[in-house]
């Protein structure tokens, strides 16, 4: 199943990170989030693996289970 975001939206405070933005990503392939510093891919990661809710949209298909590496050394 593909996961899916319709009309995401996320601000902080007066800052909109992402409005009305959609996105699929294919089942079985490898997506790549590309962008500048500060366009909202972490935000949008987050949002995806339910670490924050979005102000707006849906989104669906997420499986149960996830697994995330992060950038940073998180287990010091």
């Amino acid at each position: 199943m593909n996961i899916e975001g319709k009309n995401l939206a996320k601000s902080y405070g007066d800052t909109c990170v992402f409005q009305n933005f959609s996105l699929v990503i294919p089942e079985g392939k490898t997506t790549v989030i590309m962008g500048k510093s500060g366009c909202g891919k972490t935000t949008l990661v987050r949002i995806l693996l339910g670490f924050e809710q979005a102000d707006d949209g849906a989104i669906s298909g997420i499986p149960d289970k996830t697994a995330v590496v992060f950038q940073e050394n998180r287990l010091c």
